[in-house]
């Protein structure tokens, strides 16, 4: 595609190619936080050499970072 770095999109702009996915929600352990505390989170996204995206969940406000993995396989079940 010919898409530019950076181009925001809105639902408004958006082709018709490009579908939005739902929310994600994850459970994030870490020994210094209360049980049911709320993380506020930026993504950080790497291209590996491989070519694997690597997606990390990193706290703004300490060094915390957790790595998410998911599971973008069909499982077959429906």
């Amino acid at each position: 595609k010919e898409d530019v770095i950076g181009t925001m999109l809105d639902s408004y702009t958006w082709p018709d190619h490009l579908t939005e996915g739902s929310p994600i929600r994850m459970t994030l352990s870490a020994d210094d936080l209360e049980a049911g505390s709320i993380v506020p989170v930026r993504l950080e996204v790497h291209v590996t050499e491989i070519g694997t995206v690597e997606i990390w969940a990193v706290n703004p406000t300490s060094e915390k970072r957790w790595r998410l993995e998911f599971s973008v396989r069909e499982t077959g079940e429906e």
